[in-house]
């Protein structure tokens, strides 16, 4: 209990000292006059579209707890999801799928198998998000001094043959016994046991064949289209005018960042690397804290239905 309550107020630190630090950096009354030229239709659509993007999330994991034959209604992973959003607010980092993996486990009974499907389910959602932003990199460089299409284009190969490597029954196999014979045995203990348990949830899906990955970054690359999207429209409601590629690797940014037990709900991180990133394109910093605050504010939206789920849970319990 202790030690969770000393990471909650780490990230809350984190979280208060970046933002505090961008808000010096502002005028107040350009980011009132900033707020106050929100497009509010735009910010409805931006709304619908993140949480049909969410249902799409929810869609892929059931498609891949059906292989693990652990069948589970979308409704329920969707109502999952929506929960898992609410304890974000006290959850640093993804720390809060923890939460959607318990409420998935009471469903199923079967926790090893919800969590594996989750694990891969992440796993390969990182993957596309992470080659998206590397190819919005390589098309829109935002400093031209850096070769950063040629690093991009790089570590975008070694993410693919790293990718073909883990899925690969013959050569993943090969790798995780070569991890875990010889590299394992000299890292720190808690890194030895994160690298188990890695290869373990994956190992599950080293058999589903080539058919079954494509399918799954399928979903994985029109869900990354549709998270751009929402970036593009709130960009739009905020009046904000950049190009689509630089929206993809912000938004991919912004989504690696959020993974990273640092901060709550990604507050700071969020609005330092839009202030910093749009400032190249000479928008300024009141208008990129009006779009990061529409993009906390789906958050917002998803947290209240998590709350209603959690309600209507509550008085399900107590009227059967």
């Amino acid at each position: 209990m202790a030690k969770r309550l000393l990471k909650f107020l780490l990230s809350l630190c984190v979280s208060s000292a970046l933002l505090a630090y961008v808000i010096s950096k502002v005028d107040f009354e350009q980011m009132r006059s900033a707020f106050a030229l929100l497009r509010w239709p735009l910010v409805a659509v931006f709304w619908l579209i993140a949480i049909f993007a969410l249902w799409l999330v929810a869609l892929r994991l059931c498609v891949i707890l059906k292989c693990q034959k652990c069948p589970i209604g979308i409704n329920t992973i969707f109502r999952a999801s929506f929960i898992a959003n609410l304890y974000g607010f006290i959850l640093p980092g993804g720390l809060s799928q923890g939460v959607k993996w318990y409420v998935l486990k009471k469903h199923t009974g079967k926790g090893a198998q919800v969590l594996a499907s989750m694990f891969y389910n992440q796993l390969a959602t990182n993957m596309m998000t992470l080659a998206v932003g590397l190819i919005a990199l390589m098309i829109e460089n935002p400093l031209p001094q850096v070769p950063l299409p040629a690093i991009a284009a790089g570590v975008l190969i070694v993410l693919v043959i790293f990718s073909v490597v883990l899925a690969s029954p013959t050569f993943g196999a090969t790798v995780e016994g070569w991890v875990l014979s010889g590299l394992v045995p000299k890292l720190p203990d808690w890194l030895g046991k994160g690298l188990k348990k890695f290869f373990a949830q994956l190992g599950m899906f080293r058999t589903v064949g080539t058919a079954f990955h494509l399918k799954i970054f399928g979903m994985c690359l029109i869900s990354r289209i549709i998270g751009v999207v929402v970036y593009v429209v709130a960009a739009k409601a905020a009046n904000i005018n950049v190009p689509v590629s630089v929206i993809a690797w912000q938004s991919s940014a912004i989504y690696i960042l959020a993974l990273l037990p640092i901060s709550l709900l990604n507050i700071g991180p969020r609005e330092l690397t839009l202030v910093s990133t749009l400032k190249i394109y000479n928008i300024s910093a009141e208008y990129a804290l009006a779009l990061s605050a529409l993009l906390f504010s789906v958050r917002l939206v998803q947290a209240t239905g998590g709350a209603v789920c959690q309600v209507w849970t509550s008085l399900g319990k107590r009227h059967p």
